[in-house]
């Protein structure tokens, strides 16, 4: 492996942080900023939107700040590289918390792949296709 492909990796697993976190921290412009400006996405296999970045974001923002909280981590990350584009499929974990109107909550644990084509800009490794596949859910009550 070489000192160029192992500081890709590093900053492929930072862009995925950086989403995470984006998402939980409600900071949509950031959120944005991860993707190219002609990315894709398809989030349909939960029911969410295929089309481009924002919609996608006006898709997430009325749900993630309508949760008492929320929790997004990826990890099991695979790069394959050609040049400024690299393939990244990586296993994610998302637990929402709602809150009941008896005050209890519902935390919902979902298990997903992410499958990824990202391309490399002046500004870093970007989305440039973002798909959800699924792999299981769960609701816990408390």
């Amino acid at each position: 492996m070489t000192g160029q492909e192992v500081a890709d990796r590093l900053a492929i697993h930072d862009l995925l942080a950086r989403y995470c976190h984006a998402i939980d921290q409600h900071r949509w412009s950031d959120l944005r900023a991860l993707f190219a400006d002609d990315a894709r996405v398809d989030f349909t296999a939960f029911g969410g939107p295929l089309g481009d970045a924002d919609t996608l974001i006006a898709f997430l923002k009325p749900v993630v700040e309508g949760l008492a909280g929320s929790y997004h981590s990826t990890g099991s990350v695979i790069c394959d590289f050609d040049g400024d584009s690299a393939t990244v499929r990586s296993a994610a974990h998302v637990v929402m918390s709602s809150r009941g109107a008896d005050g209890g909550e519902q935390h919902d644990h979902i298990g997903l792949w992410y499958e990824d084509e990202l391309t490399r800009a002046d500004t870093g490794w970007r989305f440039a296709k973002r798909t959800q596949k699924r792999a299981w859910v769960s609701t816990i009550l408390s």
